[in-house]
């Protein structure tokens, strides 16, 4: 797997969420399912080909967290949109998002230093 192209892919996020913010969104998101760190591509790699490959490197364990956590506070971020605290989920998006996506991005390149094929 390309990890550049999942890290580009997974910062689609910012704006899918900004559209769910916005209301100007066509997407119908669930938030179960946008709070479950296997259901994007990088998501899917980290729980299968990634465990398998580098369950023990803690640069793969760190990136496994921030992913996680990243899914569990958009997956807040959209439950609070659609359930009308719109400006609740700005704050923790605003607060919180730009951080989140650095550290995914950070945790990838630190696991691509040492296993540059991907």
């Amino acid at each position: 797997m390309d990890l550049h192209h999942a890290v580009l892919v997974h910062q689609q996020w910012k704006s899918r969420l900004n559209q769910i913010l916005g209301g100007t969104s066509q997407e119908k998101l669930d938030p179960a399912i946008v709070s479950r760190d296997d259901q994007c591509e990088l998501g899917r790699w980290i729980h299968g080909e990634g465990r398998r490959q580098f369950h023990d490197l803690p640069e793969f364990q760190e990136l496994q967290r921030c992913h996680a956590h990243f899914h569990v506070k958009a997956g807040q971020v959209v439950r609070m949109a659609l359930n009308g605290n719109v400006k609740a989920a700005q704050d923790i998006f605003d607060r919180e998002f730009p951080e989140d996506s650095k550290e995914i991005a950070v945790a990838v390149q630190r696991l691509k230093r040492l296993v540059p094929a991907h």
